[in-house]
């Protein structure tokens, strides 16, 4: 016989995974501005920081969903993606930016109406 979960379990364990989520991107940048201070790997570190911290927002008030949270997290991981196919020139990278940009056009729609 299995258990499932409710809601107030998994929004725990979200909002933890979410905390945790963040504090490895604060450590991740603070070993940046500690190493070598190369500006593409902080500028790397800062956008996943601002992508960690939009997620963590828009999870602890609940308005993960909501068009203003998920233009700013798409527009960080966007970014990131820009920044990840000039940094490593990688395809994959493209096929996201594509994504990033059709789900900010498509969350800029439905705010507008």
């Amino acid at each position: 016989m299995s258990r499932v979960l409710g809601d107030g379990a998994v929004t725990l364990l979200v909002k933890g995974f979410v905390s945790v989520l963040f504090a490895i991107t604060l450590l991740n940048l603070i070993v940046e501005l500690q190493g070598n201070g190369e500006i593409t790997a902080l500028s790397g570190a800062l956008l996943f920081v601002y992508a960690s911290g939009v997620l963590a927002v828009g999870v602890f008030t609940d308005r993960l969903f909501a068009p203003r949270v998920q233009i700013a997290l798409f527009s960080g991981l966007t970014a990131y993606w820009v920044y990840d196919y000039f940094s490593r020139n990688n395809t994959l990278s493209i096929l996201l930016v594509v994504f990033g940009v059709a789900v900010l056009v498509q969350q800029a729609r439905r705010l507008t109406r």
